[in-house]
């Protein structure tokens, strides 16, 4: 499935604002969504999918990432769980 379709849909949610180059860079947003789909479709919290994703090959495969990828931890998705409800 092409996942790139729904990269416009979710700048809408997650808008790229302009900051420093300081800090952790910015999680692919596409990512972020995935993520958001495994999140509802197992009723798992944000730490439960973080452990998740670490533990199980299929949602890695799933979301694209390999052993070695860096994972968003789970105030990453906290933070976009409340954006997307703030946008309803």
């Amino acid at each position: 499935m092409g996942w790139q379709m729904f990269a416009p849909m979710i700048s809408r949610i997650t808008p790229v604002e302009p900051k420093s180059n300081a800090g952790r860079p910015r999680t692919e947003s596409v990512l972020l969504f995935k993520i958001l789909i495994l999140k509802k479709l197992y009723a798992l919290s944000d730490d439960a999918v973080e452990y998740q994703i670490r533990d199980r090959l299929s949602f890695m495969r799933f979301l694209g990432l390999k052993l070695s990828s860096k994972i968003p931890d789970a105030k990453t998705i906290t933070s976009l769980t409340r954006l997307t409800a703030q946008r309803r």
